[in-house]
């Protein structure tokens, strides 16, 4: 249970039940630290007390991060942090002994953040032995942020494999450092502010850029094509809802899924273009930027496109940068690209007077 002080705190963050998944998700991770944080120098000189503020509501919520502090200078940061009477515990065994699970371990028990600290190591080599023994989650913290694209805009998702925008010159060594540690490829590698880190950890949306391998998207001309059980199982994972009819699928004429059924786009043919009957991302992979993989793959095949999605769905304000334009018609809002104007009376009546694909949801108990 949150207390009211912490979810006022959290509603500043973002939507309730966003930072409620994330708090669930996290508390249940089998490992003693949900993720491991690497502050900078600067971090901790410029915006000590947003580090602090931040580390003190990780623990409110019984979220133990780890802290790797690494370099000439690490000694120094832990004094800093020890200066601002946060609870935290120096494990200086060495990188990559089971001394190094077992300090973690112990400090999280006891609800204070271990801080490993090693002076004779840069960052990567630190993190190549200790992430292993401690989180598969990392966050990497300095006063720049996000990574920047070249004309200085902030980039949300960096996709290793993929045509990622080339970065500010002055990114490119925090970048390289996350590349070389994705060669693990089950670990999260974020980069983001001090003030921002809450809300790269508790939203969907994030406050930094996430750095990863991107999505494998395959194209198929029909639901027989693809493993139906696992469709239903990500479609009802996604909406929270079951399907009303399994003829449902039947209809889809393209469907564009993420390899691993993360994520998955239905398209239906229409006189005026396709019509996107679903737009599903696992919640788990929800953050990670399967549904702008999905998009783009779909956007460069489909020159006519339209879709629905209900009024006050928080995804809107994304669809509307994706769309032409939009219309609201009772409890629907009707999205369209790549239309032609004299066809948009009858697409939105389409949508409109669509009947629904899934259940009834049941209102959530008081």
């Amino acid at each position: 249970m949150l207390s009211e002080t912490v979810r006022l705190f959290l509603d500043s963050l973002g939507r309730e039940d966003e930072y409620e998944y994330y708090v669930r998700k996290f508390q249940s991770a089998e490992s003693d630290c949900f993720a491991i944080i690497c502050p900078d120098f600067d971090c901790l000189q410029q915006s000590g007390a947003a580090m602090e503020l931040a580390l003190r509501h990780l623990l409110r919520l019984d979220l133990v991060p780890a802290l790797l502090l690494s370099g000439p200078r690490a000694r120094a940061m832990f004094t800093e942090l020890s200066e601002r009477e946060i609870p935290v515990d120096a494990v200086e065994a060495a990188l990559g002994t089971d001394a190094v699970r077992a300090g973690v371990g112990r400090s999280g028990e006891a609800g204070r953040i271990p801080v490993i600290v090693h002076e004779d190591s840069s960052l990567l080599p630190a993190l190549r032995h200790a992430q292993p023994l401690v989180a598969r989650r990392l966050h990497i913290v300095r006063m720049r942020g996000a990574l920047a694209d070249s004309a200085g805009e902030d980039i949300a998702f960096y996709r290793i494999n993929d045509s990622s925008p080339a970065v500010d010159p002055a990114d490119e060594t925090v970048l390289e450092l996350a590349v070389n540690l994705l060669e693990n490829r089950t670990l999260h590698v974020s980069i983001t502010s001090p003030l921002n880190l809450l809300k790269e950890i508790f939203t969907i949306k994030g406050a930094g850029t996430v750095v990863r391998y991107g999505s494998r998207i395959e194209e198929y001309s029909g639901a027989d094509a693809v493993d139906r059980e696992r469709l239903r199982a990500l479609l009802a994972r996604s909406f929270e809802r079951g399907l009303r009819n399994e003829e449902f699928l039947d209809r889809a004429t393209s469907l564009y899924l993420e390899s691993e059924y993360q994520g998955a786009i239905l398209l239906e043919s229409h006189p005026m273009g396709q019509y996107l009957s679903k737009f599903a991302v696992d919640r788990n992979a929800r953050g990670l930027g399967i549904a702008q993989e999905l998009w783009e793959k779909v956007a460069e095949r489909t020159p006519a496109i339209f879709w629905r999605s209900r009024r006050g769905n928080s995804i809107n304000r994304w669809y509307q940068t994706l769309a032409d334009g939009s219309h609201r018609v009772g409890k629907w809002q009707v999205f369209w690209r790549g239309v032609d104007p004299e066809h948009l009376p009858s697409v939105i009546r389409f949508c409109v007077e669509r009947e629904e694909d899934f259940v009834a949801q049941e209102p959530r108990a008081k």
